[in-house]
């Protein structure tokens, strides 16, 4: 296919990305329905389709379906059992083979939610040709034309493998808002992300490419190609400097753990869990009476003076505390963040931020919500939800070391920890994320 003059090319980019296969939270909850077994109690897949209705799952067992696969007029799950188990062998054991057509089309009357899960998808003209809004999750996709095909659709494309795919990994055409994120995507034979600004207009499309490991690929990493008319969209690129953020490998991949306690009182422990969906997660975990602390560092040391804006993102549960606030310091909250970094007057200083749920105003009760006893620049204590997950968001922190006049010129390392007597909580989905 022609392809118009590129106005805008961007190298092979490489973006730091926590591996892979962690299903992240989505704004909203999918309808529970009925399981369609294939071949159990279907002998194709198609004819299991046919028969789901909204909010049902179509699960597949291991094997290699030769079909090409249309979804259309509903919402439903199409999945491996590694939706079910969070088995990663399930990936390839289960294999869509389009024989050189597309191996699955998504109608533009597909609910949002319609989900493909768990599945090595190859040998097609697009691996998925989406004209409806979908989430592509924790799949393999090779040896297409094109890996994934948007035209005027979008949704979610999140912990995925695109290679060896002889045009785009990702090729996003018309009125197309995506989220792709934590993917893998190389050595495909054109480009690894390919976005057409073609004319549009209407509400503000949303494009974001985050955390994803680009590498590789034939011509660029990502491409985006301007065409004439002006159109509203709005981008957001951003890479992570974060590894195994999402603990699907061992601690020791990235991580340094550190526990301290009050002498003869119990002990923390740090341990990874699993979370529904295929999530992993770290559990900070103490039954103590006294004071008490469990730590993971990694070192990071990134120069950061050519970035526009750094955030710290990342999943949060808090299960249990005893503490009110974050004790009487403010600096006992059962999740904290702490990022170490050097200033443009070579001083190492250190950025501080704890999130609780058991919250007290009285003012018998000294818990403040700041950490006291840190130094600057600290930023007030963030209260969530008990036994919930939370996305949190710290901001732009290059513009909070700015205001407290002391601009970051190299991030050194960023710690996580759990600090008080009793607590219990979970941190994933860890991102440090910098776009230049």
């Amino acid at each position: 296919m022609n392809k118009p003059e590129r106005f805008l090319l961007l190298p092979t980019l490489f973006v730091a990305a926590a591996w892979l296969v962690a299903s992240a939270l989505v704004a909203s909850e999918a309808v529970v329905g009925a399981t369609l077994r294939v071949p159990q109690d279907y002998p194709t897949i198609q004819a299991a389709i046919n028969a789901a209705r909204d909010g049902d799952l179509v699960l597949v067992s291991p094997g290699v379906y030769h079909e090409n696969l249309t979804l259309s007029g509903k919402t439903i799950t199409l999945a491996s059992l590694f939706h079910t188990t969070s088995d990663e062998t399930y990936i390839g054991q289960t294999i869509l083979d389009g024989r050189g057509q597309t191996v699955v089309g998504v109608g533009a009357s597909v609910g949002p939610e319609t989900r493909i899960v768990g599945f090595t998808i190859q040998n097609g003209e697009d691996g998925i040709a989406a004209s409806g809004k979908l989430h592509v999750l924790n799949n393999h996709i090779t040896g297409n034309v094109d890996g994934v095909d948007f035209s005027s659709s979008g949704g979610f494309v999140r912990d995925n493998v695109f290679e060896n795919n002889r045009d785009d990994g990702v090729d996003v055409d018309g009125a197309t808002g995506v989220v792709v994120e934590n993917n893998l995507i190389r050595d495909n034979d054109d480009d690894g992300v390919e976005v057409r600004l073609h004319e549009y207009s209407g509400p503000t499309l949303h494009i974001v490419i985050r955390g994803n490991t680009i590498s590789g690929n034939g011509e660029d990493g990502l491409q985006l190609i301007d065409y004439p008319d002006l159109s509203p969209r709005v981008f957001r690129i951003e890479r992570n400097l974060i590894t195994n953020g999402d603990f699907r490998q061992p601690l020791i991949t990235g991580w340094v753990t550190e526990t301290r306690n009050t002498p003869n009182d119990i002990p923390g422990a740090i341990t990874i869990v699993d979370l529904p969906g295929g999530r992993q997660a770290i559990n900070f975990y103490r039954p103590g009476a006294n004071w008490g602390e469990v730590a993971i560092t990694q070192e990071v040391n990134k120069d950061v003076r050519d970035f526009k804006s750094l955030r710290l993102q990342m999943d949060v549960r808090i299960v249990f505390q005893d503490l009110f606030n974050c004790g009487q310091q403010g600096s006992e909250c059962p999740v904290m963040v702490k990022i170490k970094y050097i200033d443009a007057e070579g001083s190492t200083l250190e950025w501080v931020k704890g999130y609780f749920y058991r919250f007290t105003d009285n003012p018998g009760i000294v818990a403040p919500l700041v950490c006291v006893s840190c130094p600057p620049p600290t930023s007030h204590h963030e209260r969530i939800a008990p036994n919930q997950w939370q996305t949190v968001d710290s901001g732009n922190l290059l513009e909070i070391f700015q205001a407290a006049g002391a601009p970051a010129v190299t991030i050194k390392s960023i710690t996580l920890n759990g600090s008080g007597h009793s607590f219990d909580s979970e941190v994933t989905e860890v991102q440090l994320l910098a776009s230049e």
